[in-house]
């Protein structure tokens, strides 16, 4: 019978030496440094693109161009103050353009808050100011898209508007008036009364005609057209 020796047993474990010990803790001591170089990389770009995210958030730098017969057309946003033409209110400050923020049309029962609307149309009822276009009391033309039906319908009473009728937009704490000179419908792709205008302008949008599968979407369009008459405190609305 052949039996194992205690000697025989150790020349089959593996040698473990000071020196192999040695080289075997670099080995992972450079490994941890590897990995944490790369965790940090990570970091360090994740932090830059979401810095980017955010600003962009907060500032869209992204162009709008409006497709015509005669090619591309960029909308920028239009901060040339212009005065009204009837004497606005005393006492307001004209110079500080805004945004938009809010919408009311006393005919039509209409009073409702605005948001900047890139390419994405409203999906609650509110109306979306067209980011291009121009700030409202300014040289240009400011444009307004509200749903007609469904969940974010707010402008349903549209076509129920009249030549004269008064659209007040706001912007800060300036109420800024627009009469309606025109309402008309258009074909769902016409996009020429999206385009810079040269007087101040509001140009309100919403759906009409039928709904149209093999369009996804409505075959017209309604468009409410007003120009700037005067401005007056948002407050003393």
């Amino acid at each position: 019978m052949i039996t194992q020796h205690e000697s025989d047993a150790g020349v089959l474990a593996p040698i473990d030496t000071p020196k192999v010990r040695t080289r075997r803790s670099w080995k992972r001591k450079l490994l941890y440094a590897f990995v944490i170089v790369v965790l940090l990389a990570l970091i360090a770009i994740g932090g830059v693109i979401g810095y980017f995210v955010v600003r962009e958030h907060r500032s869209p730098s992204g162009k709008v161009f409006v497709q015509t017969d005669n090619g591309k057309v960029e909308l920028n946003a239009v901060r040339t103050v212009v005065a009204p033409p009837t004497a606005a209110a005393a006492g307001l400050d004209l110079t500080n353009q805004t945004p938009p923020t809010e919408l009311k049309i006393g005919s039509i029962g209409l009073d409702t808050q605005t948001f900047l609307m890139d390419k994405d149309v409203p999906k609650t009822p509110v109306a979306g100011w067209l980011y291009g276009s121009a700030m409202p009391g300014t040289k240009g033309n400011t444009v307004f898209y509200g749903a007609r039906a469904g969940a974010a319908a707010v402008f349903q009473k549209l076509d129920q508007l009249k030549s004269g009728d008064q659209i007040v937009v706001r912007g800060g704490d300036v109420g800024y008036v627009y009469q309606v000179v025109s309402i008309q419908e258009v074909a769902s792709n016409d996009t020429q009364l999206l385009l810079p205008t040269d007087t101040s302008v509001v140009t309100l949008i919403t759906d009409a005609g039928q709904w149209d599968d093999s369009l996804g979407g409505y075959t017209k369009r309604l468009v409410v057209r007003a120009n700037y008459v005067t401005a007056k405190s948002w407050e003393g609305k």
